[in-house]
């Protein structure tokens, strides 16, 4: 039977801290688990070990690296390629588990439903003293700013690690930090265990983090400068790793339609001529009484309607017919009315999603008539409204408007407008977006002009 954890350690000439860490994981009060052992090339007998103790469980499975690695990023990732359970655990090798600390995990993590949870630890020195370890409850504002989740306290479903690549394999310090916000920022949910103490942490001077304490830079505060990645700009999906190369966002575009034939073939024109990023393109017409139809065929996934539905309808329809192709990762809403303006929009939206994927993005809007620019940017106790990811300048807003509505396909995870809802669509959208934690946010360089008023439909075209 398959099991539901997969309790994965790595090791490296540490045979005698690794049969504690071992016999604390065969010790569990939680039985339905593996434990993967991945030795990295040892040279102390490691192995010999490791062979003593299978033939006491068949619970563990050893594996051995073809060379040294240098730090256990690709054996803790040889391990998840290799796990079968759904939720996977990391201990190091000379760390422990108490006797319920599998017991209490999955019971936070099957109850809450939670992407992965971790909890409270005990620190200890090589002379066995100990001393109170401490985390605090999910913000990704602070794990921005500093690292407060140890490896051994947590538990993650393997299909997110998977989703990410697991540990970055180019980040020799801090790569469980790395993780974790690789994690959080593709949309997982993380929530802290409010049981304390669930593992014996061990503080030891020939650990990785000692090893490359001299190449890591701290500010004035004593907090972790950029040096081996940057908290706030990583990407999602590892640079390197033994779990597969990254593959790249599909992006579907969908639109609605109601004649106006004529702005339709000059959006359409500014999508091919700018995007620089490949799309697939989704069009309800409604009715349309002039030669839309015909014009769509050949160009676009086309779903006919003899009348208009609404907008709210049809934009479930369409997010619907996305869904069923299957395999799209961003999804953007284009009004037939919207004339993209900015060579390589869709590339770089795409290079921001590619870091975050907990934000919903639009570009600046010129052409409006009554809010010039699109939502009025939120200012907050005084801090500044804009922030940057991967140098690109954003708004941030309490609201985006629909003209370019740009969102991962998680969003529509379950969502539906409401029966009979007329305006505010958009709004409605949005404020349901930031429930679930997304950031509405301005891409200020990218600008799309508005085409529906005739004045400016003069002005620009």
């Amino acid at each position: 039977m398959q099991p539901k954890i997969s309790v994965i350690m790595s090791t490296h000439n540490r045979k005698n801290e690794l049969k504690r860490a071992i016999k604390s994981v065969l010790r569990q009060t939680f039985k339905d688990f593996e434990l993967l052992v991945i030795d990295d090339c040892s040279t102390d007998g490691t192995a010999d070990v490791i062979k003593k103790i299978i033939k006491i469980d068949g619970r563990i499975k050893f594996f051995t690296t073809k060379k040294n690695f240098g730090n256990d990023a690709q054996p803790k990732n040889i391990g998840i390629k290799n796990a079968v359970g759904e939720y996977v655990a990391f201990l190091d090798d000379d760390d422990a588990y108490f006797r319920d600390t599998l017991k209490i995990l999955y019971k936070y993590v099957s109850h809450t439903k939670a992407d992965m949870v971790y909890g409270d630890y005990i620190m200890e020195n090589k002379k066995g003293n100990r001393s109170a370890g401490w985390s605090m409850n999910f913000s990704l504002q602070y794990l921005n700013e500093f690292n407060y989740i140890t490896t051994g306290s947590g538990m993650v479903k393997r299909e997110k690690l998977i989703a990410v690549g697991g540990f970055n394999e180019n980040v020799p310090r801090f790569k469980d930090w790395n993780l974790w916000l690789r994690l959080a920022k593709n949309g997982c949910s993380i929530i802290h265990v409010p049981i304390p103490v669930l593992l014996i942490y061990a503080l030891r001077e020939d650990s990785i983090s000692k090893k490359y304490e001299k190449e890591t830079e701290y500010d004035e505060n004593g907090r972790y400068k950029p040096t081996f990645f940057n908290p706030a700009d990583c990407k999602i999906y590892a640079d390197k790793t033994v779990l597969g190369e990254r593959k790249p966002l599909k992006v579907a575009i969908y639109t609605m339609t109601l004649d106006r034939l004529d702005l339709t073939k000059k959006m359409y024109k500014s999508l091919l001529d700018t995007a620089e990023y490949p799309f697939d393109w989704f069009v309800l017409d409604q009715g349309s009484k002039d030669d839309t139809p015909e014009y769509l065929k050949g160009k676009c996934n086309l779903i006919e309607k003899k009348e208009n539905i609404g907008i709210a309808k049809g934009w479930d329809l369409l997010i619907d017919e996305i869904k069923k192709k299957g395999g799209y990762d961003i999804v953007i809403k284009v009004d037939n009315d919207a004339l993209m303006m900015t060579d390589g929009w869709l590339d770089k939206m795409a290079g921001i999603f590619r870091r975050n994927k907990q934000l919903i993005l639009s570009p600046y809007v010129e052409g409006l008539n009554d809010s010039p620019g699109g939502v009025i940017r939120s200012r907050q106790d005084g801090k500044s409204p804009y922030i940057l990811i991967n140098d690109k300048v954003m708004g941030m807003v309490p609201n985006l408007g629909g003209i370019v509505f740009a969102s991962p396909i998680e969003l529509f995870d379950g969502f539906k407008f409401p029966n009979g809802i007329e305006g505010n669509k958009d709004y409605y959208l949005s404020q349901y977006a930031k429930q679930q934690g997304y950031s509405l946010l301005y891409m200020e360089e990218l600008r799309v002009f508005h085409m529906g008023g005739d004045r400016q439909t003069k002005d620009y075209i």
